[in-house]
């Protein structure tokens, strides 16, 4: 995420136009950090045991998946891998909202089978309440089965 971030500055920087990638990143993420309340790392930054990120590249530069860990349950939170349950059915839909279309959806089809093959807990950002649940295999698809 530490490159990340200055590429996809430049890159919003480079267009000019008022995206709402640009509106959001100024919006939301340069106040944070030119305030010095973010700490920038790698993509496959570990916090602490238990809790570690990895790299989830396509709808942002420097999308992560987080995985926490304790004991033997373990669970990750999503944030922009998947936005609708739908994509579950069809994971190769990308939103309007991804930088790079055809990477998300390579990323997205690869975490929703390993997550389904593993039975892995998911905390999805952008499903409806309740969002904790698992994939599971549902004919040549997936669906969401909520807790």
């Amino acid at each position: 995420m530490r490159g990340h971030l200055h590429d996809f500055e430049r890159q919003l920087g480079a267009t000019g136009e008022e995206t709402p990638h640009r509106l959001a990143f100024e919006d939301s993420v340069l106040p944070v950090v030119r305030t010095g309340q973010s700490v920038l790392v790698d993509d496959d930054y570990a916090l602490e045991d238990g809790l570690w990120f990895e790299s989830a590249p396509g709808h942002t530069p420097g999308n992560v998946v987080i995985h926490a860990r304790s004991r033997e349950d373990r669970a990750v939170f999503l944030g922009d891998v998947l936005h609708h349950q739908l994509q579950l059915a069809k994971p190769e839909w990308s939103t309007l909202a991804c930088t790079d279309r055809e990477l998300s959806r390579r990323t997205r089809t690869r975490l929703v089978a390993e997550y389904a093959e593993r039975g892995t807990r998911l905390l999805p950002g952008h499903f409806p309440a309740p969002t904790v649940g698992r994939v599971v295999r549902h004919g040549s698809a997936y669906r969401y089965q909520f807790e």
